[in-house]
């Protein structure tokens, strides 16, 4: 279980780097996110090339994160600190955010009760990870479930990373668990992207945590919740692109993107509409800047997945 204290660290460190240099509280909860799952990409295709995917490997690896998170965070600079403003929450809100609570705890405490048993987890998510941990490596192997093999691995290789680490699958239901409250968040700053104050902020989180199927999914090892998570991180950095074209805010929608496509093959479907929307938007721009950025958000999450298509097109 200490080898998931790094794992900690890490996205404590990344939340810290983003406060320190002026993301909102929520926004860096969201970039932290996104930082951590891809690096979860890049470790697993490297150990994996190299037949090393195992506790050594994973370990070290978390850890040269870990270093190079300090180092950022060292030498970023004089910190710029976000300004959080008083304001007055009013009570609506207040309800809203105790509802909000009430079934995060919940969802917790029944993601962390007991190991999965679904028949969805034995038959598919855990089997393949299982697979991997034994072969210290993603590479394709036999087997008469094509889809273990086949279906993009996103979710599962955060999955395999909890499982190294913890040695066990303790930890195997909390991940949809993390991505619900994840999404709330989202689903929250995009409320205020369209200019809800913040009790519709806070009803517009709430009326995304109660949906029914999300409640049940959220102690699961599917990966709705996961790819949901990728793809509400995706929309707010691409809507607060068109107001505020960052270089960064640009290279969170691409990286999120990635996630997303890595994740659950409808991505694509739901993505599409936001990047025409994107082209659209940004009429104070020249349509070469447009296109340009557009194919960069699409190269970088092509190139997250370039790994995937190439096992599944030689498989």
């Amino acid at each position: 279980m200490m080898n998931m204290l790094v794992v900690i660290l890490t996205y404590g460190l990344t939340l810290s780097l983003f406060l320190r240099r002026g993301h909102g509280r929520r926004e860096a909860v969201l970039a932290s996110s996104i930082i951590c799952g891809i690096i979860v990409v890049i470790l697993t295709e490297a150990l994996s090339a190299l037949h090393q995917l195992g506790l050594t490997g994973l370990r070290t690896g978390w850890w040269i994160s870990l270093a190079v998170i300090v180092a950022v965070l060292y030498f970023s600079g004089k910190s710029q600190e976000h300004k959080f403003s008083p304001e007055v929450i009013p009570l609506t809100a207040r309800i809203f955010m105790a509802g909000i609570g009430a079934i995060f705890l919940l969802s917790a405490w029944m993601a962390l009760s007991g190991p999965p048993t679904t028949w969805d987890a034995m038959s598919y998510h855990l089997s393949r990870v299982e697979h991997w941990v034994q072969n210290k490596t993603i590479a394709y192997y036999p087997t008469n479930i094509p889809r273990q093999d086949s279906y993009p691995p996103g979710a599962e290789w955060v999955l395999l990373h909890l499982r190294i680490l913890s040695a066990g699958d303790y930890f195997a239901r909390s991940l949809q668990c993390l991505a619900m409250m994840a999404s709330t968040i989202g689903v929250s700053l995009i409320a205020r992207l369209l200019g809800s104050g913040v009790t519709g902020q806070c009803l517009a989180a709430l009326m995304s945590a109660c949906l029914p199927m999300g409640i049940l999914q959220s102690t699961s090892t599917q990966n709705d919740y996961v790819v949901t998570m990728w793809l509400v991180s995706f929309v707010y950095f691409i809507l607060n692109a068109i107001k505020n074209p960052r270089p960064l805010q640009i290279l969170l929608a691409a990286f999120s993107l990635g996630l997303a496509f890595l994740t659950k093959g409808y991505a694509y479907l739901y993505a599409l509409p936001f990047l025409i929307y994107w082209l659209l938007a940004c009429r104070s721009r020249a349509w070469l800047y447009r296109l340009g950025v557009t194919f960069f958000i699409l190269g970088i999450a092509l190139f997250l997945n370039a790994g995937y298509f190439y096992r599944n097109w030689h498989a």
